[in-house]
């Protein structure tokens, strides 16, 4: 059993919804689950509408919050774990330090409020508020509304906000902070992953 499909083997519903046709046919290669399925397209997540005056270019960046190591749970502890607390701090900063001197507005997206998340990034956001060109925006607000007002999404590996601003047709991408994550996933055909800062940098500046 390959240690990077971790968790997938023990997807053995009788029906299943997709975004895309790609995440279809990967999954009947690793688990070989012949199933009931539909495509869908995108999956429209509810919550409030994000009203504001738009004065620059928006970069929306759709983060995953980490947790304290002790509420974790992995079917292999061995593997190194991808969400941690460094890696999602370098995810965040690496973005915000390739919009230094881009006359750009961030807004940072946050998933819903959990007393387990781990302090350091926790306290990274704080000290994000006080930047004058970030807007940390609650997870109540529908994501196609911040992605609607957007110029530009990034999300990490290979969650759905790029999806539904590919759907959408805005540009989006989807960075890879760690530089190691294996090219296993789906959506990798619908998504473009870039893995090194440089190559951030110019798709943010080229968009």
């Amino acid at each position: 059993y390959d240690k990077k499909f971790s968790g997938v083997r023990l997807m053995t519903w009788n029906n299943y919804i997709f975004w895309t046709i790609e995440q279809k046919h990967w999954l009947e290669k690793i688990n070989n689950y012949d199933k009931e399925y539909s495509i869908v397209g995108y999956f429209p997540f509810f919550g409030r509408n994000l009203d504001f005056d738009k004065n620059k270019r928006i970069l929306s960046i759709f983060p995953v919050t980490p947790y304290e190591k002790k509420y974790l749970y992995k079917e292999i502890p061995e593997q190194p774990y991808y969400w941690s607390a460094k890696n999602c701090i370098k995810f965040l900063e690496d973005i915000i330090l390739c919009v230094e001197n881009l006359d750009i507005e961030i807004y940072i997206k946050l998933k819903r409020y959990n007393p387990n998340a781990d302090m350091r990034y926790m306290d990274l956001i704080k000290k994000l508020e006080n930047h004058k060109n970030i807007t940390i925006i609650n997870s109540d607000i529908a994501p196609i509304s911040l992605i609607d007002k957007s110029d530009l999404i990034i999300s990490p590996p290979f969650s759905s906000p790029s999806l539904i601003a590919k759907y959408f047709n805005k540009p989006t991408i989807y960075y890879d902070s760690t530089n190691n994550l294996p090219v296993v996933e789906p959506t990798m055909k619908k998504i473009k992953i870039i893995k090194k800062f440089d190559e951030l940098k110019y798709f943010i500046k080229k968009n």
